[in-house]
């Protein structure tokens, strides 16, 4: 059971140095630095499709709030787009 333990610290701890790197975002965070965040987030190892990323996230209101969302929730914008883009995509 330790070793869970100590997993999820490792784990969380990694997570915590990964969001260090992304952009500030509690002023003027805009849909580059958002697209710039996940390439980053993700080591470039995932071959997103960068244009309907910026689109989704373009539309109106979505940026500000999953800001908001990251704001409230304590994590960051890329954790919240990606929590929308898998809700909106379930809802289709």
């Amino acid at each position: 059971m330790i070793e869970d333990s100590d997993e999820i610290k490792l784990k969380r701890e990694e997570r915590k140095q990964k969001f260090g790197q992304l952009h500030d975002f509690k002023s003027e965070y805009t849909v580059d630095q958002l697209i710039a965040d996940l390439t980053v987030y993700f080591d470039n190892e995932v071959d997103f499709d960068l244009k309907k990323l910026r689109a989704q996230a373009s539309r109106p209101g979505i940026l500000k709030s999953i800001v908001e969302a990251a704001v409230k929730n304590n994590t960051h914008p890329v954790s919240e787009f990606l929590k929308y883009l898998v809700k909106s995509s379930t809802k289709e």
